[in-house]
């Protein structure tokens, strides 16, 4: 490689390297080319290409000049070219995914059902390893769906809501089978969009939410109410449900279609609903092996059956999602508590080694502390020779240098 150089740099006439330079620098305008992105020769060097120049050197602002004038005399037309190829492009992005991703055809009627067989979400079977598709019916009743945290119960009024909302711009839709009734209202609440510019809180926002549904639900609307009621008082949280559902059910058969998800199970157990007839219950599958780790007990089949759940298995979830297990232990033992009614004092947290050791010690003083002849010490105390204060020192150091015992 060093004899290669050493040839190579013998090689060249230095001269004539330097004369070459200064013919590029002379010849080149380097600060035009950088901001023209391309190689641009001074003016001088070439009378022919200095003509050239001349005459179209400003065809590019002059171009642009004349596509304005355009556009401000055909405004509308362009307008309308705009709109139209917008839509052709919405069009042709509908058919080519519905293609790509096996979406059907769905069907139109009259009637007041929406019956959905095998839907699918069209976002998330696209970032999951398997989808399991869903079928769904909703028509004069009110659909009440249960189910663990997790299992699938918010992505399926999503499904059901975005099935509709395609048949109705005239798309193919995500499922094996669809016939949507007209519909002239989604209103929903699923999620709560909170904001530093908005003064109510999130449970606020959850009923002005409701109330809207409330208010302009017809029998052709579709109502999708995702676990209202959480954001208050639980006994609030589930009146308030209980009260929602009863209201629809009394519209029946002119209410809306509605899909309401709950964890208020009690309400499905303890007849405190006025119209279950007009309810149907669902819930998504799952299966619990008590056997296994806290982490590993829940096998979700994100499938919808009949029934409903009677647990939420929010301990099993929390333990899912790395929650450390003394804390997913003690949670549910406090919630047997609760379901059974009984007194919460009688559960005495477990503590650890160290809180032993704590409480052993504080034992020792205390126990000491209260043997004291305070009839002596006063007397002591009085001489100015020992203070209350370093009477519970000297216990503290003495038992804190022995350890726990007498």
């Amino acid at each position: 490689m060093r004899a290669v150089c050493q040839g190579t740099s013998t090689s060249i006439d230095q001269a004539a390297l330097i004369k070459v330079g200064d013919l590029i620098d002379k010849t080149i305008d380097f600060d035009q080319s950088e901001s023209q992105r391309r190689t641009s020769v001074k003016a001088g060097i070439d009378a022919q290409l200095d003509e050239l120049k001349r005459q179209y050197g400003g065809i590019s602002s002059l171009l642009t000049e004349v596509a304005n004038q355009i556009s401000q005399r055909l405004e509308a037309e362009c307008i309308a070219a705009s709109d139209a190829c917008g839509e052709f492009d919405a069009l042709l992005a509908l058919a080519l995914g519905a293609e790509k991703y096996n979406w059907t055809a769905p069907q139109m009627t009259k009637s007041k059902a929406i019956h959905i067989e095998d839907g699918r979400h069209p976002l998330l079977e696209l970032v999951v390893p398997c989808f399991v598709p869903n079928d769904c019916r909703l028509d004069d009743k009110v659909l009440v769906l249960t189910g663990p945290n997790q299992s699938g119960k918010s992505v399926l009024l999503k499904q059901v809501a975005i099935i509709v909302y395609l048949a109705h711009v005239g798309s193919f839709v995500p499922a094996g089978r669809a016939e949507i009734g007209i519909t002239d209202k989604m209103l929903t609440r699923i999620s709560t969009q909170e904001s530093i510019c908005r003064t109510q809180s999130a449970f606020a926002i959850d009923l002005g939410q409701v109330a809207r549904a409330m208010r302009c639900a017809t029998s052709s609307s579709l109502v999708l109410i995702d676990e209202f009621g959480k954001g208050t008082n639980p006994d609030d949280g589930a009146g308030l449900l209980a009260a929602l559902l009863d209201h629809f059910a009394a519209l029946s058969p002119d209410s809306p279609r509605i899909l309401v998800s709950t964890h208020f199970n009690e309400l499905l157990e303890g007849g405190h609903l006025t119209r279950p007839e007009h309810l149907e219950l669902a819930h998504m599958q799952v299966k619990l092996d008590r056997e296994a780790q806290s982490d590993d007990q829940i096998t979700y089949f994100f499938k919808l059956a009949q029934g409903h759940c009677s647990s939420s298995f929010g301990g099993r979830c929390a333990a899912l999602n790395g929650v450390p297990s003394s804390i997913v232990a003690r949670a549910e033992a406090i919630s047997c508590l609760l379901d059974s009614g009984e007194d919460l004092s009688s559960l005495r947290a477990t503590l650890s080694s160290d809180e032993e050791k704590q409480l052993g010690l504080a034992e020792v003083v205390a126990r000491r502390f209260l043997h004291r002849d305070f009839e002596r010490f006063a007397g002591e105390e009085k001489a100015g020779s020992l203070t209350l204060k370093g009477v519970l020192s000297e216990m503290l150091n003495e038992v804190g240098s022995v350890g726990i015992g007498w």
